[in-house]
């Protein structure tokens, strides 16, 4: 099934795939924002890959797109399921998604020292529990890595960073 979610307060529309009902689909989101499923169509992931190909100038992200009045047009003319209008019931208050560009500062001769540079993003609190996923590579290390940060209390302002194949690290602070 393919379906079109759109944010209630951003209104950015996600085009993605699932096996599952939708009420299960959008318990793996970590999301700011309230999303209302606008319909679902069947699909595989080679129309989904259409969809996507034939919006793509719309693209922000992933399965996320601009709600352009083009793409608008499209779903609205798509027929309705039992699961448009659907919203994620008792959607807790998460803190704004926060994606930060992380770029190490260079001390010394910046041909010897590793770069790391990356992104720390989806990013939320909620009910005394923090979560952050850390995406992020060393120049001299070929792998991307991706890190999952979490903790109990407030999201904290410093994040250390640390490249598991040459040891480099970058503390993050006031992000």
């Amino acid at each position: 099934m393919i379906y079109f979610m759109q944010g209630t307060e951003t209104k950015n529309i996600k085009i993605g795939r699932t096996d599952k009902p939708v009420s299960e689909r959008f318990n793996k989101w970590a999301s700011s924002d309230v999303l209302t499923c606008l319909t679902t169509i069947e699909g595989h992931s080679e129309e989904e890959g259409i969809i996507h190909v034939r919006f793509a100038r719309l693209s922000l992200h992933g399965e996320w797109f601009k709600p352009a009045p083009e793409l608008i047009e499209y779903i609205n003319s798509l027929p309705k399921s039992k699961w448009s209008g659907w919203t994620q019931p008792n959607k807790p208050s998460w803190s704004p998604t926060i994606q930060l560009r992380i770029e190490q500062e260079q001390k010394g001769d910046p041909a010897v020292l590793p770069r790391i540079t990356g992104l720390i993003k989806h990013a939320v609190e909620y009910d005394g529990l923090w979560r952050a996923v850390a995406i992020f590579k060393c120049s001299i290390c070929p792998k991307k890595h991706r890190e999952v940060l979490k903790g109990t209390g407030s999201l904290p302002t410093v994040f250390t960073l640390t490249c598991r194949n040459t040891g480099a690290s970058l503390e993050v602070v006031n992000w």
